[in-house]
């Protein structure tokens, strides 16, 4: 990730690659119905991944970034294991990052799930997650360095 560009993101030059000096994550990992996981990825063109069938993994991921190239900020994805991208060769983008981790915890189970009233909790409602997540870790200390993405 040696290779620098500038982006202009809401009128502010963003240099890549983006250094994370100090953020904290959580991440929840839960068995979901494949069915309806592949109803809400259906207008990708991307195919989950069954890990035994009829069920596909869905990781929900919380990070708190304190002190980054993009200042504070809380991010939360959505995330689906997916069958191979690179085949759809429609645009897909993969952007490339490391991660220095320090005291991560994982552990099956872990984790409980309730989910509130925001829209985004009735469509994660739709995939009909489980109250208890399968493993779960958290990230007390962690730093990062985003790099461009490119198309694959």
């Amino acid at each position: 990730m040696s290779e620098t560009t500038t982006h202009l993101v809401l009128g502010k030059p963003v240099t890549m690659p983006v250094q994370v000096r100090t953020a904290t994550a959580f991440m929840g990992m839960f068995s979901v119905p494949v069915r309806a996981a592949q109803e809400l990825v259906a207008h990708t063109g991307l195919e989950i991944l069954q890990y035994r069938p009829g069920h596909g993994i869905c990781t929900l991921v919380f990070v708190d970034y304190v002190d980054g190239d993009l200042g504070p900020y809380n991010e939360f994805g959505v995330c689906f294991l997916v069958r191979n991208h690179r085949n759809r060769g429609d645009g897909t983008r993969c952007t490339t990052w490391e991660m220095n981790p320090s005291g991560v915890r994982t552990r099956l189970g872990g984790a409980t799930l309730r989910l509130g009233t925001h829209p985004i909790a009735d469509e994660l409602r739709s995939l009909g997650l489980p109250r208890r997540a399968l493993a779960s870790s958290s990230i007390p200390d962690l730093r990062m360095t985003f790099g461009d993405a490119t198309v694959v």
